[in-house]
């Protein structure tokens, strides 16, 4: 191994007196040194050049699989002869063309991408590699401070301003993504690091009232760890109730409120929401007043009208429930009907444990998709 990085070290002083731009000595130990840590499965590299930098890689993970794209034709055919020459040609996949193209065209998760392709194309490549990035994963993009231009230490040559713009916008464009944790190291000509953050699962559970929403969210939040629920109901106490264009818009910001602060705490790994969301826009309602993201996970609890009446009847003669409730609950029903996306239960003979069974099968399953 050690004689194979020194013949590496070697080539990579020689491109560097050429036109091969292979990454710089701190940009590639701070880059090996990501991989050693992070053990990638799936490495993506945008702009291999010569192939060394992917070599590099592949020799510190032994277990790292590695797809490269280069489109100079002269450049990808020497990464294909430095594939052979250090023995890791059946780990690497090379793509010879435009990125841009490419990028489109992959599958799967990648667990570190390696951003070092043509600087004015970044903007255009960020949505693929947000795509193709893993939860947890890390882009490392190259060159982001370009000589000092970029942060404006170093008056910017007219020629290329344009380059410089681009780069800017590029940045911004990470900083400001909330699905992404940025740092900007002044390694090299400037190292931006993005971890692709791991999203908590926001599980919304919708149903009828009085087909036992409540009941089994109970159930399950004492089946996962670190768990928070929270119900819609409790976000709006006040008597008497009325329905009004202040009182929805009040529900709401309570609700998204609430679950943002869930999300964002570091106590809590899942967040199980539940309403009589008998309507797509009510669900799509509440977040679009939330600034945090979570995976969100639909599950609709549902029954027959002969079940949801006899739920009913035992809660009316409790003093739990009204006939009015009743009637408002069977004139909704139908409504569930509709496709909401996720996992929808018939709760028709089924106890509520059985039903908490079922749906934490369903978040475990997939949680982390």
């Amino acid at each position: 191994m050690d004689e194979h990085f020194s013949e590496l070290y070697a080539l990579r002083e020689e491109a560097k007196k050429g036109r091969d731009p292979t990454a710089p000595d701190e940009t590639l130990s701070y880059l090996l040194s990501a991989v050693r840590g992070r053990a990638p499965e799936r490495i993506l590299e945008i702009g291999a050049a010569e192939g060394l930098t992917s070599c590099a890689m592949l020799l510190s993970e032994p277990k790292a699989r590695l797809t490269a794209i280069e489109r100079d034709a002269e450049r990808a055919n020497k990464a294909r002869e430095n594939f052979r020459r250090f023995g890791v040609e059946t780990r690497a996949v090379l793509h010879e063309g435009d990125a841009g193209e490419i990028l489109p065209l992959l599958q799967g998760e990648y667990d570190l991408i390696f951003l070092d392709g043509p600087k004015v194309q970044y903007r255009r490549y960020l949505s693929d590699c947000k795509r193709l990035l893993k939860q947890g994963g890390v882009l490392l993009s190259d060159d982001v401070l370009l000589f000092g231009w970029v942060d404006g230490s170093v008056p910017v040559p007219h020629k290329r301003k344009m380059l410089v713009e681009h780069i800017r916008e590029y940045l911004e464009l990470l900083k400001s993504d909330p699905d992404f944790e940025t740092e900007v190291l002044p390694i090299g000509e400037g190292l931006a690091v993005s971890v692709k953050k791991n999203m908590k699962p926001l599980v919304f559970l919708n149903g009828p009232m009085g087909v036992g929403k409540s009941t089994v969210a109970a159930l399950l939040q004492r089946k996962f760890d670190r768990c928070a629920y929270l119900d819609g109901d409790w976000c709006y106490r006040v008597h008497p109730f009325r329905v009004t264009k202040e009182s929805k818009a009040l529900i709401l910001n309570n609700i998204a409120f609430l679950l943002d602060g869930y999300l964002k705490s570091p106590d809590v790994d899942l967040v199980l929401f539940s309403w009589v969301m008998n309507k797509r826009e009510i669900r799509d309602a509440v977040l679009s007043k939330m600034t945090e993201r979570g995976k969100c996970l639909f599950v609709t609890l549902t029954a027959s009208e002969e079940t949801l009446t006899m739920r009913f009847a035992k809660d009316i003669a409790a003093g739990l429930r009204t006939h009015e409730g009743l009637h408002r609950a069977l004139s909704y029903l139908p409504d569930y009907d509709a496709d909401f996306g996720g996992l929808k239960l018939m709760t028709d003979g089924k106890e509520p444990d059985e039903l908490a069974e079922i749906v934490k099968a369903y978040i475990s399953t997939h949680r982390e998709d």
